[in-house]
């Protein structure tokens, strides 16, 4: 099988929904009903392109790949966070959606790994932090003015 060239919005939903694998019978989720809607556009907007059809070269799918990935899991760690463990009253088998939601926030970070190694981030913005440090410190003259031990004193 010779890897994708280009993707459309179905065909990469269908990659995504492959990637659940029986899980997504477990969350009723399939490709025509919607389920997946967000998670192409959350990654289409991450990648930075609206149209799917844009996305070409081998690197380049690899990173929207992975960006799928992300916000497949992020989208089943959602859909998981207010679920319940429970044992069927009939068969008494156990369901334990809390390790869905756990291997989902697992997978988010194998994504999330994946897409900086690629050269993407998720983050969606930068920070950068300075040391700050005043030549004109208000404290000074306060902390002289404080000598008796049961008074207020900056620490």
């Amino acid at each position: 099988m010779a890897a994708p060239a280009s993707y459309t919005e179905t065909t990469f939903k269908t990659y995504l929904h492959g990637r659940l694998g029986s899980l997504a019978s477990v969350l009723k989720w399939n490709v025509a009903d919607g389920s997946y809607n967000e998670a192409v556009n959350d990654a289409l907007l991450a990648y930075g392109t609206a149209d799917i059809t844009t996305v070409s070269g081998a690197a380049n799918i690899n990173l929207l790949r992975a960006y799928g990935r992300y916000f497949l899991w992020k989208s089943v760690a959602e859909a998981t966070v207010n679920e319940i463990d429970y044992t069927h009253a009939d068969s008494g088998a156990t369901y334990k959606h809390s390790q869905i939601h756990k291997q989902a926030k697992d997978m988010m970070n194998t994504a999330a790994a994946d897409i900086a190694a690629l050269g993407g981030d998720i983050s969606g913005y930068e920070v950068t932090a300075y040391d700050i440090e005043y030549t004109d410190d208000m404290y000074t003259a306060l902390d002289a003015s404080i000598d008796a031990d049961n008074e207020w004193r900056r620490v």
